[in-house]
């Protein structure tokens, strides 16, 4: 049995470009991604980080099946207010 915390995604807005935004309503954990074959993954906010996120959409589920350590990043609160006024479209829609 895991000693860590398992928490439900939930996607609350699809944008425009196809980006889908998800937030874990138990811990705040938040980002916005595409999927494959252009995958992208921007975090909004770390939330728990221990936590084991899961969550689904139109049948189809993920989850995480196994834990990796990395180095974590803390947002300064400006730069977290500066990623909450994102234009999300924009960021996705840009040609790399």
């Amino acid at each position: 049995m895991s000693e860590y915390a398992r928490h439900e995604m939930t996607m609350v807005a699809a944008h425009g470009s196809g980006a889908e935004e998800w937030r874990c309503p138990e811990c705040g954990h938040r980002f916005v991604m595409t999927w494959p074959p252009n995958y992208r993954k921007v975090i909004l906010e770390q939330g728990d980080p221990y936590a084991i996120h899961s969550g689904g959409k139109g049948g189809m589920r993920i989850g995480t099946t196994e834990i990796i350590e990395t180095e974590d990043r803390i947002l300064s609160n400006e730069l977290r207010a500066a990623l909450d006024e994102l234009d999300i479209d924009g960021l996705f829609n840009s040609a790399d």
